[in-house]
């Protein structure tokens, strides 16, 4: 077995084995592959030259009580069913952690459904994901003179700052620009949703995140920075 970093020739093989194991539509899948993958970032292991899991490190900026730190985020750690419980998603994770020390990146993170499956590679639990189930008939009508438009290229430079500002209060969060924003409103649209920014007196004042899953609205992400706003 040979592990190392992949290559633009991978880009297929890794693509057929993410499609496998996980349970992503076709449009988001060709999405993430077409403006987030990067074969620099991606670690494989090749058996007889088939690549047989993979995982990818994408990069990131995390600010912890004020420090900014480069970070990685580890997603699509995938192995084809023929070839778990061998041990090689182990060895990749001992291949990242050397890469990311030879590389001096401190931190890198991680979601899982089961966080204790990672405990043992040195992974702590951190923070959890809050879902709030909301029937239609509890929202209320509010009347306001505030303004809701699907978002465009000229608010990205806002709505970073928006978020920069909502996330001061916190001890550890993801550090957003412009481009990081483009690439998230990217990502929505092929899921079917959008950003909504709110204006008062044609100035953002919040916005949020959300998209139709069947009959169900879900909004993934909302940041305020007024009660006005907020209702």
């Amino acid at each position: 077995m040979n592990i190392s970093i992949a290559s633009s020739e991978d880009k297929s093989q890794i693509k057929n084995i993410w499609k496998y194991c996980f349970e992503d539509p076709d449009y988001y899948v060709d999405f993430y592959f077409e403006y987030v993958f990067s074969p620099k970032n991606t670690i494989i292991a090749k058996i007889n030259n088939q690549i047989v899991a993979s995982m990818q490190l994408n990069p990131y900026k995390l600010s912890h009580y004020g420090e900014i730190y480069d970070t990685v985020y580890f997603v699509g750690v995938s192995t084809l069913p023929q070839f778990r419980g061998q041990g090689i998603m182990s060895k990749m994770f001992d291949y990242a952690f050397e890469y990311l020390y030879d590389k001096k990146i401190p931190i890198a993170i991680l979601t899982a459904e089961q966080p204790i499956l990672y405990q043992g590679l040195g992974f702590r639990h951190i923070s959890s994901l809050k879902k709030y189930i909301i029937p239609i008939e509890n929202i209320f009508r509010y009347k306001s003179k505030l303004t809701i438009e699907t978002a465009k290229a000229s608010d990205y430079s806002d709505l970073a700052a928006i978020y920069m500002k909502d996330q001061e209060k916190y001890h550890l969060s993801l550090i957003r620009d412009s481009n990081h924003i483009k690439k998230l409103h990217h990502e929505v649209l092929a899921e079917g949703g959008n950003i909504y920014v709110i204006k008062e007196d044609n100035q953002l004042v919040g916005y949020f995140i959300s998209l139709l899953i069947d009959r169900d609205l879900l909004v993934r992400e909302a940041i305020f920075l007024t009660n006005s706003a907020l209702e």
